[in-house]
């Protein structure tokens, strides 16, 4: 036995590719400033008579990066959470 959980890593992997295929940090990066280029595409896509800021789509942004990487670190941290129903 060397440790390794299958059950673990299958959830992670499941987990890791929830947001459209992509990867948790590449998910971050594409949220969270200075890289954050699906705001930027966001952004670059509304029409001006909406008088939305860069900042308020930052803004919206946020909270979903704290909770992508808040189940990242408790992921990490607790592993057996993601093997209660295994």
């Amino acid at each position: 036995m060397t440790g390794f959980e299958i059950g673990l890593f299958s959830v992670v992997a499941i987990l890791i590719l929830i947001y459209a295929g992509l990867y948790i940090p590449v998910a971050l990066g594409l949220l969270t400033p200075p890289l954050g280029i699906a705001c930027y595409v966001i952004k670059a896509t509304l029409a001006d008579e909406y008088r939305i800021t860069l900042y308020d789509i930052f803004a919206g942004a946020f909270p979903l990066a704290v909770i992508m990487l808040a189940v990242l670190i408790l992921l990490i941290a607790f592993p057996s959470i993601s093997l209660i129903l295994v």
